[in-house]
Formats: structure tokens, sequence, C-alpha cells
């Protein structure tokens, strides 16, 4: 009787409440909205401007409001006006974010010292930064600054040709002022932004999907404060992916005497990609292996190898190679911090083992990711739709067997998760916020329980997603009902 009297309870309560939404047009109200994008505004201020990443609790509470009001736009932004309206929201906040200086990363001090090195005759690749500081060869106060900034003093550079461009290009302009040279950087992060927001809106509209999914990238605020905030290259590295896929859609799309321009400007675009952060050329099996006519494959081949080496050939010097190289080991075999499969086998292994296997551990699984990447590349692909599924569990297989996953890394799934029916990439964005407890006080300590939880409210919201689609059937756009 109790029980019955609940679910009575329960419905007559739901109904009421939906009854008073739905006279009050709540969520239909410009006003309310107006409110959301205002509230969205303060909280994108307060966690840029005003908050360091020692704050965590503070950091953790603007970031989950911040978070949850651009779902809730998400919900109930309908309508193609009020979706342009808050996709300048989203470019608004990142301009605004241009000028803060960055406060949850210091990779920015490496990435003025690398261009600084450029105009002063020394090679990025060939020396560590405590070489120039320990033999005097750097004794001004701006590299003296930077170097007590930096987080990387004893490892070599790793960051590829677009990288050392931009660096090169802000330091050259702005050489005695750290600050411009920051905003320098960031400005050409912000362009790389717009562009990711427009191409974004063209594959929507392309594949015929909801516009509104482009506020999932647009005011996500880990979008907003990694790229336009902590000068993370993720973007470029996004927009000039978006890019690719842009013109490789179009290869059997579009007329058949255009094909060898979209499969060079693929290439292309997927060449800068790659010189941007080195990740997504586990791509590129997936391009080439999706390319219909073995014509345009042995183009796509051609102008893929020929741009990466036109754009990395001005790095080459005699030890940048094995110098690249090492910086490359320690993302395997010495870097560990938010991992998820790693972590599971490390506390497992070291059970047994008494000691960090992370030495054979880390290049193991990579070597297992790198299986399945070629499993998922070599499999043929039915249409664009269930390409752009296939790049995405690419990038979810790389990052669930990494050491090391920054949050920032996270922008890759998302991005690519728009056009697709998931959308745990979507709560991964929000969860990986929980890494940044690490830096709450000195020295530096991950937090294993907040680890834990972030992996395991991604493995539930998978699974519901997982048991959801194999229970019903996607819309005809093949969208996600829920999401």
């Amino acid at each position: 009787m109790n029980k019955n009297w609940l679910s009575l309870a329960k419905i007559y309560f739901s109904s009421t409440i939906f009854t008073l939404v739905k006279r009050l047009r709540l969520f239909s109200n410009p006003m309310i909205l107006g409110t959301a994008a205002v509230l969205v505004a303060l909280l994108a201020f307060q966690i840029s401007f005003r908050l360091q990443r020692s704050d965590f609790q503070q950091l953790f509470m603007v970031y989950s409001l911040w978070f949850g009001a651009s779902i809730f736009v998400f919900f109930w932004a309908k309508g193609a006006k009020r979706i342009y309206f808050f996709v300048s929201v989203g470019i608004l906040l990142r301009a605004i974010t241009i000028f803060a200086t960055p406060q949850l990363s210091d990779d920015v001090y490496r990435f003025l010292w690398d261009g600084r090195l450029w105009w002063q005759g020394f090679h990025p690749f060939e020396q560590m930064p405590f070489y120039f500081i320990d033999n005097q060869l750097l004794t001004d106060d701006i590299s003296c600054y930077l170097f007590a900034h930096m987080n990387s003093p004893a490892y070599f550079t790793i960051y590829p040709p677009v990288c050392q461009a931009v660096f090169a290009t802000a330091t050259f302009f702005f050489k005695n002022d750290i600050s411009a040279a920051i905003i320098g950087i960031k400005f050409f992060l912000f362009a790389c932004e717009i562009g990711s927001i427009l191409l974004i809106i063209r594959l929507l509209i392309f594949f015929k999907l909801p516009l509104r999914n482009v506020l999932l990238y647009a005011l996500n605020p880990l979008a907003i404060l990694e790229i336009c905030g902590n000068a993370h290259f993720e973007g470029a590295m996004v927009f000039f992916l978006l890019a690719a896929i842009f013109f490789f859609v179009k290869i059997d799309d579009g007329e058949r005497k255009k094909s060898a321009y979209y499969v060079f400007f693929t290439a292309f675009f997927l060449s800068l990609s790659v010189a941007s952060k080195l990740l997504p050329l586990m791509f590129a099996p997936l391009f080439f292996f999706s390319v219909k006519e073995r014509q345009n494959k042995f183009y796509f081949i051609l102008s893929f190898a020929s741009i990466i080496f036109l754009l990395f050939i001005p790095l080459y010097s005699a030890v940048f190679i094995q110098n690249f190289g090492k910086s490359l080991h320690l993302y395997f075999q010495q870097f560990e911090f938010n991992g998820s499969i790693f972590y599971v086998f490390r506390a497992v292994l070291r059970a047994f083992l008494g000691y960090n296997p992370i030495h054979f551990l880390g290049p193991l699984l990579a070597f297992t990711a790198v299986f399945i990447i070629a499993a998922i590349s070599f499999r043929k692909q039915t249409d664009s739709r269930h390409w752009l599924q296939s790049l995405l569990f690419v990038t979810c297989t790389q990052l669930f067997f990494a050491t090391i996953v920054h949050p920032w890394y996270v922008l890759l799934p998302l991005s690519l998760s728009i056009f697709t029916p998931w959308r745990f990439p979507i709560v991964w964005s929000a969860t990986v916020f929980l890494t940044y407890s690490s830096y709450a006080a000195l020295p530096f300590r991950e937090n294993l329980w907040l680890v834990a939880i972030e992996y395991l409210l991604l493995a539930a919201f998978f699974l519901f997603e997982k048991i959801k689609f194999d229970t019903i059937k996607l819309d005809k756009t093949g969208q996600n009902p829920f999401f």
C-alpha cells in the first residue's frame, strides 16, 4: 500500500511540475536563456581571471555550474536564431579568455622559451633548457623568468612544426613582452576556434544533423578554457582535422573531376593537424583505407607524405630525431597521469612485482592500442557517419590505453562525438576536470579516488548509451534520442 501511494505521489508531482513549466513556457522564455548566457559569462570570467589551479574546490564548483548551464542551453536553445546567438556567446567567451593569464597550465612558458631560442640562434630540439642557464648562454631577465616558471626544464621539447612556427612568430613581434607574446599565441588559437565552430556548422548541415549540436563544442567550458584560456594547441589540431574531414567527405560525394582536389586538401589539412600535435597521425590509415578509388589512394598517400616531409624538414638537425625520440620515450615509459586501463594494470602488477611496471607496461599498452586502431582502420566503413564513429573510437582507444591523459586531450574525442550518436565524451569533458585536484597542494599529487570517480562515471554513461543503442533504434538522423 505504501509503495502504491509513493508511486502515485511521484506521478502526481512530476505531472504537476511538467504542467506548470509548460504553462509558464519557462524554457522558451528569451529572458531565461539570456540569463543563462550572462551566468555562463560570469562563470567564465571567474574561472579565467580570479581563480588559481590550487583553488580546486572553487574551481570545480564554478566549472560544474558552467558545464551545467551550457547543457541547459543546449537542451532549450531551439531555433536557428537562438543557436547562432549562443554560438556568438561561445566566441565572445573565447575572446575574453584571450586576455587572461593561463591559470591552469604553465605550458605557455615553454612555448615562449622555444620561440625565443629560434631568434637567438639556437635549435629548440638540440638542448634541454637547463643547459642554456647552466652554461650562461641565456642570462637576460626574460629567459630567467621563463625558465623559473617552466614545468619541463630537464626535458627536450616535444612541440612539432606548426607549434614552433607560432611560438617563433609571437616572440618575434613581442621579444620583450611576455604577456603580449602569450596573447599573440592565443589569437592564433582563437582564429582556429572560430574556424572549428564554422566547420562544425558546415558538417552538421552536410550530414543533416541537428544544428544545435554545435553548442556542445561552442559552449563547452573545457574547450574554451584549455584552448583560448591555457593556450593548448589541441585547438589547432582540431581545426585542421575538421578541415580534413570536411574535404574528405566530399571526395565521393562531389563531382568526379574534383575528387583529386578534395583528396589533396584532405591530405594537406591532415598533415597540418599532425604538425600541430602528433596524435592525428593515427588517423592516416583510416583516411587512406576509406578512400575508394585506387588512383585517389595513391594521390592521398603521396600528398600526405610529401607535405609531412616539407613541414618537418625545417626542424631537422643532426640530433633532432634522437632528442625528439627521447621526448616521446617519456610519454610511454616515465610520465603517468590520469590513466585508466594503465592504472588498473599498474596496481595489479605492482602488488605482485613490488615496483612500478611502467617501463614495460606503457609500451605494451601502446602496442595493444596500435593493434586495435589498425583493426578499426582496416574494417570496411559503410558510410561517412560510420567512418566518423570509427575516428571517435580510434581516439578513445589511444586515450584509454595511454599512461598520461591531460584534460585537454579530451578535446579531440569531444569534437568528433558531435557528428555521432555517442555522448560519453561530453560527460568526459565534465569529469576530467576532477584531475585538477592534483594541483591543490604542493607537492603535486593525484587523488586516485577522484580519478576512479572520473572513469567510473564515464564507463557508466558509456554502458548506458550502449545498452540503449542495442535495445532501441536510433532516429533517422542517427542521433542519440536522449542527448
